[in-house]
């Protein structure tokens, strides 16, 4: 009895599995066919943050706009791309390690991939959190090893990897051994 509910059940399971697979989605087809370009967003707003800024603004009452997209150069001459959904009216930009100022592309972009006008605003972000780490970190002998204290204000996300200096055989090459194979996150204080 139980053997003939099974084959009952994988028969009926098999026939709505193949009758799902007939209907086409169309998800290989264009987000959009309109190749207007969108309008650009409008008041931009720049709040300057450690190592990073927040980029509010208004978003056109376009429904051809799938998301917005900034696009700026890191410091290290990278350049760098945020998406934010077309939902949310801010994007925020990371990865800054100094406090220069720094130019920020905002572009509306349609479901064809069109993108807008650009709307150009300048960054200039605070002190990054790595830095402010750096400046508290304190080493202190434990048993059988050590103890890494740091204050971390501003409350980011922050690892640090230990290392240490050991020199070949012949004293002539350094070599960079990691000391501790894990990584130590410094905690918020």
């Amino acid at each position: 009895m139980k053997s003939k509910i099974r084959l009952c059940l994988i028969i009926v399971s098999v026939v709505l599995a193949y009758s799902s697979c007939k209907q086409d989605l169309g998800w290989r087809e264009p987000l959009g066919e309109n190749q207007t370009r969108p309008s650009a967003i409008t008041n931009p707003v720049v709040t300057n943050l450690n190592g990073k800024a927040e980029i509010s603004y208004t978003i056109p009452k376009d429904p051809q706009i799938l998301y917005i997209k900034a696009v700026y150069t890191m410091s290290n001459g990278v350049q760098a791309e945020v998406k934010s959904a077309y939902y949310a009216n801010m994007v925020t930009i990371d990865g800054f390690s100094d406090t220069r100022e720094y130019e920020v592309k905002l572009y509306a972009v349609s479901r064809a991939g069109i993108n807008s006008d650009p709307v150009v605003v300048t960054v200039k972000p605070l002190e990054a959190p790595i830095w402010q780490v750096w400046k508290s970190i304190a080493v202190q002998d434990a048993f059988g090893g050590y103890d890494l204290v740091a204050k971390n204000p501003s409350k980011s996300n922050i690892a640090i990897l230990v290392l240490r200096k050991t020199s070949s055989m012949n004293g002539l090459s350094i070599t960079t051994k990691v000391f501790t194979p894990m990584w130590i996150p410094l905690l918020p204080k």
